[in-house]
Order: C-alpha cells, then sequence, then structure tokens
C-alpha cells in the first residue's frame, strides 16, 4: 500500500500542474468534474488514513478551479461545452461543497444550495428547472455530508462579469449578470488542438442572451463511431483522421478558416482581458495568428459585450505573399432569415439581429448540417451554420464585424 500511496503521489504533478494558475481545464467542463473529483477524494482519502494531503491541494490554481466550474456555467443553466464535453454536468457538483469548505466561502456552493432545495420536487417526478433535466442522485452524493460544512458564514456574490484565465488552457468569459436567464454571455477558448480531448475549435465561442443559446458548440462525438471508421481517437497530429469528424474538426466551430485549411495544430492562441471600455463595455482579444501560421501572416479576434447587451465579434487578418480565401463560421440551431442588414435568428419566441460590416465583395450563405457527412458523424437535428466569405489580396488586411443584437433592437444595433 505504501509503495502504490507514493507512486501516485510521487507522479500527481502531471496532472495538479495543468491547473495553473487560474483553474482551467483543457479537457472541458466534464472531464473537469470527472478528474477534479477524484482529485478531491484522493487528497481526503490521504488526509484521514495518513493525516496529511501531501501537498496535493496545493496546486497552484488548484483551489481557484472552483471559480472556473462557476464560469462555465451559463445563464440559461447548461455548461460551455468546449473539447470533449457535453453540456450537462452538474450531477458532479457534490464538490464544490468541498471547494466551500476548503476555501472559507460558502458562496461557491450556491448552486448546490439552490439545488438542494429544489430537489423535493424533482425527486417526485418533477423537472429541474434550470437545467431543464430530471434530477439523478450522483455516485459521490453521500460524501456531501461529509463535506459540507453549515457553520460558514454566508458571505457575498463576489464572482466577476468579466473573467479571463491563462494556462494549459486559456478562456474568457463575458455576462451582463448573474442570476439571470435572459442574461447576454458568451465564452471563447483559446490553447490549441493538440491536447488530451481537443478539437480543432481555438477561437470559437458560444453566445447566449434572453434565455437561448444562439451560437453553439457541438460537443464530443460517439467515441465508437469514430472507432468503428477507423480513426485513432488520440491523435492529434496535423493530418490525423479525427479532423474529418464534423462535431470535432474545424467544420463544426465558431471559427476562422484561410483556403479550407485545418488549423496548425502545434499553434497556441492566448487570450488577454481588454482594459473596460469608459462606456463599460468589456472586450477580451484572442492571438489568433500561431493557429494559421502558413496560411496568412495575421490573425486577430476580438469580443465585446456592450452595456446594452448587445455584443461583437472583430476579426482582422492580414494576408500573406498570396491571395486567400478567408471564411467565417457561425453555428445556431435557430431559424435564420435574411434582412437588409444581415440575418434574424428565431428560436423560442425569441429572435437574435446578425449585423455585418462587410466588404462588398463577400456573400453570406446559410447552409443546412444537420444531416451527417460521413460514418463517424451523428446527426444534428435542426442545426444550421452561417459562413460569410471573401477574398483578401496578397499583403492585403481585411476587417470582418458581426454585432448580435438580443430582440433585433434597430435603435442597438446603430450603436
Amino acid at each position: 500500500a505504501r509503495k502504490v500511496v507514493e507512486r501516485a503521489v510521487n507522479n500527481f504533478d502531471r496532472v495538479g500542474a495543468t491547473y495553473a494558475p487560474d483553474g482551467t481545464c483543457a479537457e472541458g467542463p466534464g472531464y473537469w468534474a470527472y478528474g477534479t473529483g477524484f482529485h478531491v477524494i484522493l487528497v481526503e482519502a490521504l488526509r484521514s488514513a495518513l493525516g496529511t494531503g501531501c501537498g496535493l491541494e496545493l496546486y497552484p490554481g488548484f483551489l481557484k478551479t472552483s471559480d472556473y466550474a462557476e464560469q462555465m456555467m451559463t445563464p440559461t443553466g447548461r455548461g460551455y461545452n468546449y473539447s470533449d464535453s457535453g453540456e450537462d454536468y452538474l450531477d458532479e457538483d457534490p464538490i464544490m461543497l468541498w471547494f466551500a469548505r476548503e476555501r472559507r466561502d460558502r458562496s461557491i456552493a450556491r448552486a448546490k444550495l439552490a439545488a438542494f432545495d429544489r430537489n423535493h420536487a424533482i425527486i417526485t417526478g418533477g423537472t429541474d428547472s434550470v437545467a431543464g433535466r430530471k434530477y439523478s442522485s450522483h455516485r459521490h452524493l453521500p460524501l456531501e455530508l461529509i463535506w459540507w460544512d453549515p457553520t460558514m458564514p454566508a458571505g457575498q456574490d463576489s464572482r466577476p462579469q468579466h473573467w479571463t484565465a491563462s494556462g494549459v488552457l486559456p478562456l474568457a468569459v463575458m455576462r451582463s449578470a448573474w442570476g439571470d436567464r435572459t442574461a447576454s454571455f458568451l465564452a471563447i477558448k483559446g490553447g490549441t488542438p493538440n491536447h488530451s480531448h481537443a478539437q480543432m475549435d481555438v477561437g470559437s465561442f458560444i453566445l447566449e442572451s434572453d434565455g437561448v443559446r444562439w451560437a453553439v458548440d457541438l460537443g464530443s462525438e460517439n467515441y465508437n463511431t469514430m472507432r468503428k471508421a477507423g480513426f485513432d481517437l488520440w491523435d492529434y497530429t496535423q493530418n490525423s483522421g479525427r479532423w474529418t469528424t464534423f462535431r470535432v474538426g474545424p467544420e463544426g466551430h465558431n471559427i476562422l478558416r484561410f483556403d479550407g485549411a485545418y488549423q496548425n495544430v502545434n499553434g497556441n492562441a492566448e487570450i488577454r482581458a481588454l482594459p473596460d471600455a469608459a462606456d463599460g463595455t468589456l472586450s477580451n482579444f484572442v492571438g489568433l495568428s500561431p493557429l494559421y501560421a502558413g496560411q496568412v501572416a495575421r490573425v486577430e479576434r476580438t469580443v465585446k459585450l456592450h452595456p446594452d447587451r448587445t455584443l461583437s465579434i472583430e476579426d482582422e487578418w492580414t494576408a500573406a505573399d498570396r491571395a486567400t480565401a478567408a471564411s467565417w463560421q457561425w453555428l445556431t440551431r435557430a431559424k435564420v432569415t435574411r434582412t437588409p442588414t444581415g440575418l434574424t435568428l428565431e428560436q423560442d419566441g425569441k429572435s437574435l439581429a446578425l449585423r455585418f460590416e462587410l466588404p462588398d465583395s463577400a456573400t453570406v450563405e446559410v447552409q443546412d448540417v444537420s444531416q451527417p457527412r460521413a460514418i463517424q458523424d451523428s446527426p444534428n437535428p435542426g442545426l444550421s451554420r452561417i459562413v460569410i466569405t471573401l477574398s483578401t489580396a496578397a499583403g492585403a488586411t481585411e476587417k470582418l464585424l458581426v454585432r448580435a443584437v438580443p430582440g433585433g433592437s434597430d435603435t442597438a444595433a446603430s450603436r
């Protein structure tokens, strides 16, 4: 037993180092919950048996990872499902009680405590109004009795509406409010496709407002269908068959592409927060040039959340020594119709206007991508892909601006 425990502790740096400095997880919230849950259990088992967690709870960024978990929850109560992750990881949340106790911050457990208040009705046949699903007990549920400390003071909600994290996976999240299902929300990721469970989605984003997810990420493809297609699931090389899978490769993400090429698996995109504007606009910059090395000379994406809840995606790139065909992608399950200034998205009785500032040469196409394209692909009912295409001359710089306006207000769009 001593040999096994010592070997586990000595090798744990490989895992613990990935949380630094801000607690993010490159594999997505689903795998975060799975791995972090057993990380916490190991710490508690060591404390119980040996009187010490052997420092496994002290890795830089580890205790901050509860902040990451909260930021990955969108206003509609679903997760940001980047990489091979699904939207629903709420069943893993018993560990949030441990983090609340460890950090002496009761507010960290607010979501779990709210779930307790709903569970009586849910268990007797109701539905979770936040997540829209049936309640199911988690395998670690009994540990909540051990981890929860009801003597902690209530504390204050200090969660930022603008959160930016660096590390193995740079991320940025901006929201117009907490505790409001209709709030505007945008989350965007950096990093690299060359990582466990990663997808070719660097610079991709999701967007919500008025209780609807307007720009979607599809999450993971079924591993068994990918295996049946003959793919090595864990091959992240440049020409891996993994990238031909719609949900995993570049076809199924809200990204820029140049001449239809893949993103560079050796590239790594950093994200940085820009200073808040005088009017309260929140902004993040994503340096995407390493992902398109050899395709174009420079690529940048800036996302903004404005005080009126509108959002904008601003892209700029400079072509190399040859002309390039650029394309811009936005995936949605909404009904899409054309307007004089762009497009209108409609879903669940709500609407979102997309206003474009484009060169005259640009074209806008709405593609039906609901059906499988290859043997390994699952259907994606109701899914459309908005594609803007334009040509950029050799050495020229091009800009593309898309504004997302909740409710389609012309007044808001003109600001």
